[in-house]
């Protein structure tokens, strides 16, 4: 399969695969439009639970990404158009002998445009290899609410994470600006992982981005993450929420990320929050 010119592609055997999506509001709601789309990545028929609200699922039919796929995705959501976007299952990072995996997403949201990002988490397993490249453009009059969920490991099949590469570059921007410009990078044995300093051991991290946020918001967002069973911080960079969690166990860091994603929706798009009905099967 021909790779495409936009990503730089390494020379091993692997899957190549683009994704391109357009969601465009008409009339009572907003239309999903496949723009493009080369090897193993699809998108199910959009759902409506809510509204005009778009709720997509991108899929990867192969299950998980091995050494030296490489995965890229473009998502435009069109002025006053509202999408919701997630995966059925969480995407699985295999070990690897040598070669990256390579995941690449582009995200514009234009003028009145809302997008919600919250795809399942990624799960990386032991001598895995990942390089993950993601920009997020918005216009000033725009919302965004996005998770990055990373479990390091199966805990509870052995799988301790004990070595593995990871390559993580998350960019936030509003009118082409950047606000946020951050990189979480570890390579092999990492004394990070272990470390007070670090992940301390955790096997699960998460961050929550929340694009326009006020100083009411952020202490909402503190009050709710204070007790355990996550430790958990939160600041405001400008408009720009980002909040952080480390946990034991997978599933603490994702019920902090529902219940903050269920508190904040009405507050940033005066809608309350509709589960998407896969994270439920």
């Amino acid at each position: 399969m021909k790779p495409t010119a936009s990503m730089a592609y390494v020379t091993v055997d692997g899957w190549s695969a683009k994704l391109s999506l357009s969601f465009e509001r008409a009339v009572a709601r907003t239309n999903l439009r496949v723009k493009e789309r080369v090897g193993p990545l699809s998108v199910q028929r959009p759902f409506y639970p809510e509204e005009d609200v778009c709720h997509a699922y991108i899929l990867h039919p192969p299950g998980g990404v091995v050494g030296g796929d490489q995965l890229e995705l473009d998502v435009q959501v069109g002025e006053q158009s509202s999408a919701l976007i997630t995966t059925p299952a969480a995407n699985k990072i295999y070990r690897s002998n040598g070669p990256e995996s390579r995941i690449k997403q582009e995200v514009s949201v234009k003028r009145g445009g809302t997008l919600e990002w919250l795809p399942q988490e990624t799960i990386l397993f032991g001598g895995s290899s990942l390089v993950t490249r993601t920009r997020v453009n918005l216009h000033p009059s725009a919302c965004f609410s996005g998770w990055d969920l990373i479990v390091l490991g199966r805990p509870f099949s052995g799988d301790r994470y004990e070595e593995g590469a990871f390559d993580q570059k998350m960019t936030i921007a509003v009118a082409d600006k950047p606000i946020l410009n951050e990189r979480h990078r570890w390579r092999r044995e990492e004394p990070m992982l272990g470390a007070a300093w670090g992940v301390g051991g955790n096997c699960a991290l998460a961050s929550v981005y929340v694009y326009p946020a006020d100083l009411d918001m952020l202490e909402r967002v503190q009050q709710l993450i204070a007790p355990p069973p996550v430790e958990a911080g939160a600041s405001l960079l400008g408009e720009l929420l980002v909040a952080r969690f480390l946990g034991t166990a997978p599933q603490k860091i994702r019920i902090v990320a529902e219940r903050l994603w269920t508190m904040i929706r009405p507050l940033q798009m005066g809608r309350e929050a509709s589960r998407p009905r896969i994270w439920s099967t």
